[in-house]
């Protein structure tokens, strides 16, 4: 479950990048 966590943060931070 870590994992999903992981990615979910990732992914929040490749939105506020590519934002």
């Amino acid at each position: 479950m870590k994992s999903l966590f992981f990615t979910l943060a990732v992914f929040m931070l490749l939105a506020q990048l590519l934002s």
